[in-house]
């Protein structure tokens, strides 16, 4: 008998047969087992029905999962170990009473498609033991006959837990989402508004320069010597730049410019010589050499054959 369960390595096949990452094997290896088990024992001719029963028994007792044999009419014959730890002793209990706390049949029972020769599965929560089984039935033949029923149980709480909660995460991230959503539209909403808010503010500002400060400037203008002209020119530019602002657009892209670099750029951008940029702002030309070769370096352009006031145009 010993020799019989040695040669099978029962609880090792056991093991191999419930990778714990791989659900979808558990109905088919567990049938495999113990249509393995039953072969082995059943190839032993020269001991008795009896003595097939103990040797089978003697494996079931190595199960990690919980087991039960039990007749068709519902009376439990053999209880595993692992099962009594979490329903414990049966004594003279049918299944339904056991396993359910029922006086009757239970509405589910698998009887007769297990005892017509076919193995069956589902899942059942035990929720006055707040566990989840997966549990597998399976005819079990003493020879060619179907003499009971074979059913094992495997604790699935931990998995179904951990389903749960990825559903319920997966939940909150569609509620997330859809929260992003609305917030997105309301931002766009909000810097639409300020979009329109704003070229309406640059429009009303353009048109009251237009109307009110460039016919005073031109009027200067008309009596002013060479260099108040030029101070009167670079005034209306700046004007202009108020609602196209290049200098804070400029400093912006390149952040290294100081405000007099940035200020010479603009000039040289209304293509001022450097001779009038140093006769508007009060610097030398020569100045206004070094300053200009300073700009290039930060642009990026020192090396490079690039008119800088067409570049400062597109940038």
């Amino acid at each position: 008998m010993s020799n019989i369960i040695n040669k099978l390595k029962f609880k090792e096949n056991h093991e191999k047969c419930y990778p714990k990452e791989n659900k979808n094997k558990m109905r088919e290896n567990s049938r495999l087992t113990v249509i393995n088990l039953e072969k082995s024992i059943n190839t032993d001719m020269k001991i008795s029905t009896e003595q097939k029963k103990d040797i089978l028994i003697q494996a079931l007792d190595k199960f990690v999962d919980g087991v039960y044999i039990s007749d068709q009419e519902c009376s439990l014959l053999y209880t595993s170990p692992s099962l009594q730890n979490v329903f414990g002793t049966p004594g003279k209990k049918k299944c339904f009473n056991y396993l359910f706390n029922r006086n009757n049949i239970c509405p589910w029972c698998k009887n007769e498609e297990v005892f017509s020769g076919n193995a069956v599965s589902w899942e059942q929560d035990f929720h006055s033991y707040q566990k989840v089984f997966e549990i597998l039935e399976l005819p079990l033949f003493y020879s060619d006959k179907i003499m009971q029923k074979l059913t094992i149980f495997r604790d699935i709480t931990d998995r179904r837990q951990a389903e749960e909660q990825l559903k319920l995460i997966n939940v909150n991230l569609i509620e997330e989402q859809v929260k992003l959503r609305k917030m997105n539209v309301t931002l766009k909403e909000i810097l639409n508004q300020y979009k329109s808010g704003k070229d309406l503010v640059e429009k009303q500002t353009q048109t009251n320069i237009n109307r009110f400060i460039l016919p005073i400037l031109g009027d200067l203008e008309n009596g002013a010597n060479e260099n108040q002209k030029m101070l009167i020119k670079a005034l209306k530019e700046s004007l202009g730049d108020i609602t196209s602002p290049f200098i804070n657009q400029l400093e912006n892209k390149y952040s290294s410019l100081s405000p007099r670099e940035s200020e010479i750029c603009k000039l040289i951008k209304e293509e001022y010589s450097s001779k009038d940029i140093a006769a508007t702002l009060g610097l030398s030309v020569q100045t206004i050499h070094l300053r200009r070769k300073h700009i290039r370096k930060k642009l990026g352009i020192s090396n490079k054959k690039v008119n800088l006031s067409i570049f400062l145009k597109s940038s």
